[in-house]
């Protein structure tokens, strides 16, 4: 199935505990680059790069950002776009910090209500009498190509859910160009049944050949954010934070609580409160 993004998608039956392999082609590669800033059609995104944020060496980013699968990420989307380049962990690349997205005016929504930021910001250190700020990196809808046959027809209808860990620039040196700054994203798994009870959707870290499912996108396939509420069970570990929980929570609720939009979207089933 071919979504709008030129990439074409075949459900792979891989025989091992892992969900299902989506293959995806990717299009020939753009011959213009994006220019930062003034905006798309859905999203902002900053002008320049600070200091902080230039040259950042892929190992720096694998680490701070939590991205563990950042490096083969980057070195699949050079060989879907036709690089024969090595992608090495002293490569560096510019990073941003946020995006910034329109949600549609809807008469549920306060219209001063409908920015929207997806946030990509790596920790900042203890400064003077600055305390130090943990790392920000929010989950995110994808729309994506896939079928889903929970979701067809409905508000969420070629939406699944990831957490956005990096946005970035290539570098110059793998002469590759976009039309938009790129994310390195990890997927969780399709929505699938809601609960009975709670009517929330169960959602877990996807895996591919039992490891994180990270990817490459284009910065314009991200929705909005949407915000994550761990599913502790019968008991909360004592030993989970704000800056832990992510990676030892096994299990996450989309919370319809968020704001309107987000309500109108997952309680009510409401298409037009998404960008589409």
């Amino acid at each position: 199935m071919d979504d709008s993004h030129g990439l074409s998608h075949v459900i792979v039956d891989t025989g091992d505990d892992d969900e299902p392999v989506v293959v995806a082609t990717a299009i020939p590669p753009s011959t213009s680059a994006f220019t930062p800033s003034e905006g798309f059609d859905n999203y902002n995104i900053a002008l320049h790069h600070p200091p902080a944020l230039r040259d950042i060496p892929a190992s720096v980013i694998t680490e701070v950002h939590g991205a563990s699968r950042f490096l083969p990420a980057v070195q699949a989307f050079l060989a879907q776009h036709g690089s024969r380049i090595t992608a090495h962990p002293f490569d560096g690349f510019d990073l941003f910090k946020r995006i910034s997205i329109m949600l549609p005016d809807i008469p549920q929504a306060n219209a001063n209500d409908r920015k929207n930021i997806v946030r990509a910001t790596p920790p900042v250190p203890a400064r003077g009498r600055a305390r130090a700020e943990p790392a920000h990196l929010d989950f995110a809808l994808v729309r994506t190509g896939e079928h889903n046959v929970r979701t067809d027809g409905t508000a969420l209808d070629g939406l699944r859910v990831a957490h956005v860990r990096v946005i970035f620039k290539l570098p110059s040196v793998y002469r590759i160009r976009t039309m938009h700054p790129l994310v390195y994203v990890e997927w969780y798994t399709p929505f699938s049944k809601p609960d009975p009870v709670s009517g929330l959707f169960t959602l877990k870290p996807s895996t591919r050949n039992r490891h994180i499912y990270g990817e490459i996108i284009e910065v314009d396939r991200i929705v909005r954010n949407i915000h994550m509420m761990p599913k502790y069970g019968r008991t909360k570990d004592v030993t989970w934070s704000r800056e832990n929980i992510v990676e030892h929570c096994k299990a996450f609720y989309p919370s319809p609580y968020s704001d309107t939009h987000m309500f109108c979207l997952l309680r009510v089933g409401m298409k037009s409160a998404v960008p589409r």
